[in-house]
């Protein structure tokens, strides 16, 4: 069933503020209602395989050239209903009280690249943010989603030689990654054999406008 917020005096637009910042709480605000908060987080761990493959493993191992990156990918998503009150905000400043946003702070952390650079090993992950936070509505309800893609894989047959150890080339090839795990798109095979492979579904409760990249 979906729970039936408390109806604050009105809702808002998410406003550019600090997730941690927000109006503090009190007992019996002037500015009280249910909000709901959602918060992300994402890893992946990767490996720039290039060789080639004559036993039809889903990771290229051994006589068609292929060139790409395995993955494995783990990310975490939630919305949580709560009580927001705050004495901060009365009248039309209330629309906007519980709003917040935050995008996320993403470390790239390459085993043998140099600063900023993919190279050849390495784990990219969220390292703060990805949070959102508003009024709720009727509509809205608690939920929770947790995913792991093994074996993934994205080729990277088109990029030029040597593409890992530039930081823009690097930076754009993380953005492409990261848009294709949020919208879908990613070959993966949780058993490794190439029977086993399956593509990406679009992740709703992954919102890529809080990626910064």
């Amino acid at each position: 069933m979906t729970p039936t917020p408390i109806t604050p005096p009105a809702g808002g637009s998410i406003t550019q503020q600090t997730a941690g910042g927000m109006h503090p709480y009190i007992t019996n605000g002037a500015c009280s209602g249910t909000a709901i908060r959602h918060e992300q987080s994402l890893t992946i761990a990767y490996q720039l395989v290039s060789r080639t493959d004559q036993s039809n493993d889903w990771i290229p191992l051994s006589s068609n050239s292929a060139s790409g990156l395995r993955l494995t990918i783990r990310g975490t998503s939630q919305d949580n209903l709560f009580d927001f009150q705050t004495s901060a905000a009365v009248g039309s400043t209330c629309d906007t009280a519980a709003n917040a946003r935050q995008t996320h702070e993403f470390i790239l952390s390459s085993t043998d690249g140099t600063a900023g650079t993919l190279g050849r090993f390495g784990v990219i992950y969220t390292a703060s943010g990805g949070v959102t936070q508003r009024w709720a509505t009727t509509s809205d309800f608690a939920s929770f989603d947790t995913r792991q893609y093994l074996n993934g894989w994205i080729s990277t047959d088109n990029m030029p030689a040597g593409w890992e150890d530039s930081q823009p080339l690097s930076e754009d090839f993380v953005k492409e990654l990261v848009a294709r795990i949020c919208n879908g798109g990613i070959e993966y095979s949780n058993d490794g054999s190439a029977a086993g492979m399956t593509l990406s579904d679009s992740w709703f409760g992954m919102d890529y406008s809080l990626m910064n990249l």
